[in-house]
């Protein structure tokens, strides 16, 4: 949906507009049991501190922070594989805030949620506007740092969280207005493999989960949460890039390690989670297709596609909605393994979609094209719209007003509702 999905899937995501010829969906690969969760028994919680009595939202948020994370070196550098971090340096975008931009709705736009009424947008230098006029006009909010902001969700009109680049997870109890970081990808990758190395496979240090914890810390120390699962007000699950996820049943006061639960060996990115009555399905990169509840464990269903997916669409009766690379997109049941091709009148790669209040189903387009799902789940196809950004469009919602709101690498776009037919007077 929003670039960072784009770039992170693969340099030809950027070739998106034509692309090359399609490829035949690969033959599906064996379901393999999941790893659940707290088998073996997981260490105790990553705790932020203690909170104290505070006058402000804003300052509600950050009396939950304990001070920014500091980046390690790739363990590489420490010879042997280690962790060592040496000499922390702090990731300067997580301590510098985002910067005033004189054109709130001109910002490259990755994520765009719902805080009651009020619209709420990230997006690029960390970036987060906020609407009460169903996206007529945006102002900024107050964010401690200067990353990029690639997933927000509220849990009512007031508390939200949103994450981005370098694992920053930031929360807010004001409905967007102030935002506060209180936990970072750093602290998470040190806590999976500290989990790792104490659900007694110490000695084995070449095990696959240690492995896999130690390259969390010697690969790229930017890489961003990605998605976003809440449960009631406190409880928050995030996965992001190479497989990185955890989870606060606190509302952010302590964090633990979700990556066991999950069963994604190869580190794959999720680009969207869809939360079907706590039954969660989650699609990405190279196919990436899981579902599960939390509390059993999220496990690898066959995919219908071996390239990046970009979405995923709930909200209907009966199924969900798959799109992505080249334009392909799926029309699936309930249970996530009975998938049909939609007929796509392009190849150019779907970016981000959203169900609309009538149950219609809207996809975007990196040319910036607007299309309608038709038809059946087993003869579906995409009809155009007429609505055309002027940009590649990463995100999409509908305000309380009707109105499609358009992000994306230009900004901001609203599309009015179309005005209702007037009835004949009796």
């Amino acid at each position: 949906m929003p670039s960072a999905r784009v770039l992170a899937g693969a340099a030809c995501a950027l070739g998106l507009m034509a692309g090359p010829a399609r490829s035949e969906a690969p033959a599906r690969p064996a379901v393999v049991p999941v790893a659940r969760p707290g088998t073996p028994a997981s260490p105790a919680p990553v705790t932020a501190g203690p909170s104290t009595p505070v006058a402000t939202p804003l300052e509600a948020v950050q009396a939950q922070a304990p001070a920014p994370a500091a980046v390690a070196p790739p363990a590489s550098a420490s010879g042997d594989g280690g962790t060592d971090p040496g000499d922390p340096v702090p990731p300067s975008a997580l301590q510098v805030p985002a910067a005033p931009v004189a054109q709130p709705d001109k910002v490259m736009i990755e994520a765009i949620a719902h805080a009651g009424k009020r619209l709420v947008a990230g997006g690029a230098g960390g970036a987060i506007l906020l609407s009460d006029d169903n996206g007529g006009s945006w102002r900024q909010a107050a964010v401690p740092v200067s990353v990029t902001i690639t997933a927000i969700r509220f849990t009512d009109e007031r508390a939200g969280w949103a994450v981005g680049h370098f694992g920053a997870v930031l929360r807010t109890l004001d409905g967007g207005a102030h935002w506060g970081l209180i936990y970072d990808g750093m602290r998470a990758a040190h806590a999976t493999l500290a989990a790792a190395q104490a659900a007694n496979l110490a000695d084995n240090p070449k095990h696959a989960q240690i492995e896999a914890a130690r390259r969390l810390l010697g690969g790229n120390l930017g890489r961003p949460f990605l998605v976003i699962q809440t449960e009631g007000s406190d409880t928050v699950r995030l996965i992001g890039a190479d497989g990185l996820a955890v989870e606060t049943l606190d509302a952010g006061t302590s964090w633990s390690p979700w990556s066991g639960g999950i069963e994604n060996p190869k580190g794959l990115s999720p680009y969207a989670l869809v939360d079907h009555g706590g039954l969660l399905l989650v699609a990405g990169q190279k196919g990436l297709l899981l579902m599960g509840r939390p509390e059993d464990g999220l496990r690898a269903l066959p995919s219908p596609f071996n390239g990046n997916l970009f979405g995923a669409l709930g909200g209907g009766h009966d199924d969900y909605v798959l799109f992505g690379q080249q334009g392909h997109a799926y029309d699936g049941s309930l249970d996530g393994r009975d998938w049909h091709e939609v007929e796509t009148p392009s190849d150019t790669t779907l970016t981000a979609g959203v169900r609309l209040r009538d149950g219609s189903v809207l996809l975007g387009d990196a040319s910036g094209a607007v299309w309608r799902l038709k038809g059946k789940p087993d003869d579906a196809s995409l009809e155009p719209t007429g609505v055309q950004a002027p940009f590649p469009v990463f995100a999409m919602t509908e305000a309380p007003d009707g109105s499609l709101i358009l992000g994306g690498q230009g900004g901001l776009l609203r599309i009015p509702p179309a005005p209702q037919p007037q009835q004949p007077k009796p």
